[in-house]
């Protein structure tokens, strides 16, 4: 495990750059490359309840700066996605198995086939029962809201060769790709699936069957941790920390006072506290 994850992380674990942790948001030395916590480095961790072993539920995640904006639409760089693709499925994801393909992820399966012009249609069906983390079903029209929203309006996940997304059923959908690239699946393995119900604006018809995205919501002041509307489907939940709305989904889950990032884990819950943004 070590070795991936010192591999994944490049070379901040093997340049020993000083980065900043989630859990206390102060620097640290990383010089063990085989060792993401530093199981063998002298005083670190400095709680011994973060060492391997320590007897606790709470995963200690170190990234190389911290967050400042969890929008999807305005995050450029790898740290901020790292997040957000912990919170957000995407329909595709890597396959484990041969590093090089996708696999079916938010779908049960998809046909390819090409039309008379020459572009690219893949007709994908939904995995049934998905749900976003505050309870609403997930359908196609989320699919066809996120993938051509991000398209027209996100700074990183804008593809031109994404042309459209033609609705068949509440969880059939035909999408279509300018000509014929091996970067089809790659691109829709990295583009995240967003709450329509949570992120389009209200009375709006831009893409026929779906509206675009709030304005309020492209504002750069925009927090969707404060707004309460940090909420995926992936499986990372941001909860409430907060005794006044404690357990709640999409907020609260980012400590200003001491810039805390802790992830929870059990049997029964999944939560996410993200960093100040």
């Amino acid at each position: 495990m070590g070795e991936s994850l010192s591999s994944w992380l490049g070379p901040y674990l093997h340049e020993c750059n000083s980065t900043w942790t989630y859990s206390n948001c102060r620097p640290i030395r990383l010089c063990y490359p085989k060792s993401l916590l530093g199981r063998n480095s002298p005083g670190y961790p400095a709680n011994p309840i973060y060492t391997f072993g320590g007897g606790t539920d709470t995963l200690r995640w170190g990234q190389s700066n911290p967050t400042f904006n969890l929008n999807p639409y305005f995050a450029q760089t790898d740290v901020k996605f790292n997040v957000l693709g912990e919170v957000y499925d995407t329909l595709f994801r890597s396959n484990p198995a041969q590093p090089t393909g996708v696999i079916c992820w938010m779908c049960d399966n998809y046909e390819q086939s090409v039309d008379t012009n020459g572009n690219t249609h893949l007709l994908v069906q939904l995995r049934q029962n998905l749900r976003w983390q505050d309870g609403t079903t997930i359908d196609s029209k989320d699919v066809k809201f996120s993938l051509l929203t991000l398209r027209d309006l996100s700074y990183q996940f804008s593809s031109p060769l994404v042309q459209d997304v033609n609705i068949v059923t509440g969880t059939t959908f035909d999408i279509v790709m300018q000509g014929q690239s091996i970067s089809n699946l790659v691109i829709l393995a990295s583009t995240p699936i967003i709450p329509r119900h949570i992120w389009e604006k209200p009375g709006d018809a831009a893409f026929d069957d779906v509206r675009t995205v709030d304005p309020a919501k492209l504002d750069l002041n925009y927090d969707p941790i404060t707004a309460g509307t940090f909420i995926g489907s992936g499986q990372f939940v941001c909860t409430s920390l907060f005794q006044i709305d404690l357990g709640r989904v999409g907020t609260g889950c980012s400590v200003t006072e001491t810039a805390t990032v802790l992830a929870k884990f059990s049997s029964t819950e999944r939560s996410l506290s993200s960093d100040t943004i």
